[in-house]
């Protein structure tokens, strides 16, 4: 049978009784996974930085800069994720959850996973799938919910299924909407819900318990790790949540230090991010509450107040990250007020007001800020220290997922379609 048309149908009783599945393989869907500088491997990007120096993006996402439009096998806020011309993200109808690959070239369709599911409970902006995939030499790894259990699972870039870890039941407020993180060999998943919180550490090729990392639980969570490398050469993921930031040796998931966030009762949804040796995080809840802080990262055991650099509450995101750059902190509020904040010391450089509600994060592409709304209106701002809006368009549908960048692509995830906004031969000609 040619590579091309090959159909393969699995079946399994260890997850939801009896899943059954079909990959549709395309002769494309045989390029290697080696990660290059095009790949965009992880939710926002190299290391969560949301950060692109790529120069051919461009400013609006209106025909002749669509590349292609591509409906979805369902709904969702998963945000893609590319390595080596692959694109991945999951979709979601009431009856059943798709992992799907495409060509990031085209938008065809390289191959697909399915497997039933049913309607769970999440707030009214999440969806029944809301976690991103990450992707490296080891394979794909993705965490899919039946709206009852959450499970991770790993396929090469051919499509085929290498293992399944069954996470278990899920218990939050909001429903799931975690991303996976692929570093030293082993696929990092933190495991955070209204009464659980831990991080696994998973061999990426067998799916084994490397290491596991319990947390005191609070809420459910939604930041994903960033690594940090100490002045040893060895790696730590900083992790946060509700009640500490902490870091965790790669190698052992030893704990190299932590820092109680006493009194906190906000939920981290943002990830941190890192510059000028701090870390930055933000919380908040649904009554608009908001903190953020800025935290040193050279301690060690039990971190003492004083690592704090400064602590603000008003006008800083939710859901939404932040972007380092340099010298400053650039975000956008929930409600639509963009800022630009000095990062050691929160000082502002400037604040404006842009409009919309915004979900998806902000990205830094070749020091020009792209920011999306829940509307799916795109707007461009300069990224230095003075604000400057370069350009304004709509994608005509809404947007909750963070966009991701990836071989000269702007690829932005709407309510039912994946967008890929670049250059045409027309408009790179001009």
């Amino acid at each position: 049978m040619s590579p091309c048309n090959l159909k393969r149908v699995w079946s399994a009783s260890r997850w939801l009784g009896a899943c059954s599945w079909v990959v549709v393989v395309g002769a494309a869907s045989l390029i290697s996974a080696t990660s290059s500088a095009a790949d965009w491997p992880r939710f926002r990007g190299p290391n969560g930085s949301g950060i692109s120096t790529d120069k051919k993006i461009p400013l609006d996402c209106t025909p002749p800069n669509l590349v292609w439009k591509v409906e979805l096998p369902g709904t969702g806020n998963a945000s893609p994720v590319v390595a080596a011309g692959q694109v991945y993200l999951q979709a979601a109808t009431p009856a059943d959850r798709t992992f799907v690959c495409l060509e990031l070239a085209s938008g065809k369709t390289l191959w697909q996973f399915t497997l039933p599911g049913a309607v769970g409970h999440t707030h009214k902006k999440n969806s029944l799938a809301s976690c991103t995939a990450c992707v490296g030499e080891e394979g794909v790894f993705v965490p899919l919910w039946d709206g009852d259990k959450l499970a991770l699972f790993a396929f090469d870039t051919k499509g085929h299924k290498l293992w399944t870890y069954e996470v278990g039941k899920f218990t939050s407020q909001h429903g799931p909407g975690h991303a996976p993180i692929l570093v030293g060999g082993k696929v990092i998943f933190v495991n955070e819900q209204d009464e659980i919180s831990q991080v696994l550490a998973l061999d990426a090729k067998t799916g084994a318990v490397a290491w596991k990392a319990d947390r005191n639980p609070t809420r459910s969570c939604y930041s994903t790790p960033v690594l940090r490398e100490r002045p040893d050469g060895t790696q730590e993921l900083i992790v946060t949540s509700t009640n500490a930031i902490s870091a965790y040796d790669v190698a052992s998931g030893k704990s190299n230090w932590s820092w109680d966030w006493t009194g906190n009762r906000l939920r981290t949804v943002a990830s941190p991010v890192l510059g000028e040796g701090l870390v930055f995080i933000t919380a908040g809840d649904g009554g608009g509450n908001r903190r953020a802080i800025g935290l040193r990262t050279d301690g060690s055991g039990s971190v003492p107040g004083s690592f704090l650099a400064w602590d603000k509450g008003k006008g800083f995101p939710y859901v939404p990250c932040m972007l380092a750059s340099g010298e400053h902190l650039l975000f956008i509020s929930d409600n639509g007020i963009a800022n630009c904040i000095v990062a050691k010391t929160s000082k502002e450089v400037w604040s404006e007001r842009i409009g919309g509600t915004y979900s998806a994060s902000p990205l830094l592409i070749d020091n020009k800020v792209y920011f999306v709304s829940e509307d799916g209106e795109l707007v461009v701002i300069s990224g230095g220290t003075k604000f400057e809006k370069l350009a304004t368009s709509n994608l005509g549908e809404s947007v909750f997922a963070t966009p991701a960048v990836a071989d000269g692509k702007l690829l932005i995830r709407g309510s039912t379609h994946l967008f890929a906004i670049g250059q045409t031969p027309k408009t790179a000609a001009k």
